[in-house]
């Protein structure tokens, strides 16, 4: 008993000593690190090379993508648009739109073709340009032609869409301005006859001459003020419909496809295998070292 009590002793009036035979591993630091890597650089180096070149090999291997690029201005009827940039947006990412145009290229391309066109139509990037009627649109294609045939029906679609309600604005503006300038006829003519009644007037010598003569120049006075205002309303009737203030939907400049692939990116692919390449080594050397530990301990 006197024994057990010394050892317990002993344990209590020691606090630093451990109380297991394996001493506590020492924490993974950045300094433990920077000397791995500076011993270790050889093979990090191989894993750099290795995982840079299984990225490549991932790149070659994946389908290539071109994107192509369409500025699209909404029409204008009276500079007013045919509709917001945020409606047509909205078109554009309705399945009804995507259905419309993979029935069109069912009817002229390849079911491969197809299948790569839905692909692109789902990841299809659409946005308002600040300040502007105008919407970017951009599309991938599994080659330049293909992309830039994709945004061509895009424009298409909408300008087939804007055209009817444009026919309509612009009918009913050009029909008002032919109704103005018809008016203005009228009247110009009906001024031509009051003045040749007037003279037909002066010449006469029956009574109440000045009366009708009173009579006349208030008609021709009248008729005077509504060519006026008839002339102020053709003069914007035909400002309204200068194409600068009145068009369809139009493409702002030439649609435009990237002259390389832009999926996948191959130094995007090498950079990642490299850094995936680099974690993986470094878990690796980390779960080394807590292995190893134990091991010398038990020696």
């Amino acid at each position: 008993m006197r024994s057990t009590d010394r050892c317990n002793e002993h344990k209590i009036s020691s606090p630093d000593k451990p109380f297991t035979d394996r001493p506590e591993s020492t924490p993974v630091s950045l300094d433990w690190l920077c000397h791995i890597v500076w011993r270790k650089w050889p093979i990090i180096l191989g894993l750099c090379i290795l995982g840079g070149l299984c990225g490549f090999i991932i790149a070659l291997l994946y389908p290539q993508y071109w994107k192509a690029t369409a500025l699209i201005e909404i029409g204008k009827v009276a500079n007013n648009p045919l509709e917001s940039a945020s409606y047509t947006i909205d078109q554009l990412r309705d399945p009804a739109f995507s259905y419309t145009l993979l029935e069109q290229l069912k009817q002229t391309d390849t079911e491969e073709v197809v299948r790569h066109a839905k692909r692109s139509i789902a990841s299809l990037q659409v946005r308002e340009l600040r300040d502007a009627n105008i919407i970017e649109v951009k599309i991938d294609g599994p080659s330049p032609e293909i992309a830039k045939k994709l945004a061509t029906m895009i424009f298409n679609y909408l300008r087939a869409i804007h055209l009817k309600k444009h026919d309509i604005l612009f009918d009913s503006q050009r029909s008002r301005y032919e109704e103005v300038k018809n008016n203005i006829s009228k009247i110009k003519a009906d001024q031509m006859n009051l003045h040749k009644l007037k003279k037909t007037v002066v010449l006469s010598t029956e009574e109440g001459v000045t009366e009708k003569l009173l009579l006349i120049m208030i008609l021709v006075a009248e008729n005077d003020a509504r060519i006026r205002v008839l002339k102020q309303e053709l003069f914007g009737l035909q400002e309204i419909l200068l194409p600068v203030r009145t068009f369809n939907t139009k493409l702002v400049t030439a649609i435009n496809v990237t002259e390389t692939p832009t999926f996948p990116s191959i130094p995007i692919f090498v950079a990642g295998g490299t850094l995936v390449a680099i974690f993986l080594g470094l878990i690796w050397l980390v779960i080394s070292r807590s292995n190893s530990e134990p091991a010398s301990d038990l020696s």
